[in-house]
């Protein structure tokens, strides 16, 4: 990939899951392009999981992903954004840990 270091990196990151898997993808935009940096999935355990914790799985594997990427890269992205399609996922990951 030509990145130029200086220019602001922004990544950006999309995860879903349903009964059969989930999957995490990531792009790295620089100030003139677009790129496709990684993607995973994991099957799906055998034991049969509701579809919120197969959405935490989901949001797990893309923050693993992340961190991957920036520790492979060495970079330190200008921002960083990650989507997740489910509200109840959302409102767990807002919600402070217990004291």
């Amino acid at each position: 990939m030509g990145i130029d270091q200086n220019s602001d990196i922004i990544l950006r990151g999309f995860c879903d899951a349903s009964t059969k898997a989930n999957a995490a993808v990531v792009y790295l935009k620089s100030k003139e392009e677009i790129y496709l940096v990684s993607a995973k999935t994991r099957v799906a355990p055998i034991k049969q999981l509701t579809i919120p914790r197969l959405e935490i799985c989901g949001a797990l594997l893309l923050a693993e992903l992340i961190s991957v990427i920036q520790k492979a890269l060495r970079i330190k992205p200008a921002e960083c954004f990650l989507w997740i399609d489910s509200t109840i996922i959302l409102s767990w990951l807002m919600t402070p840990p217990p004291p």
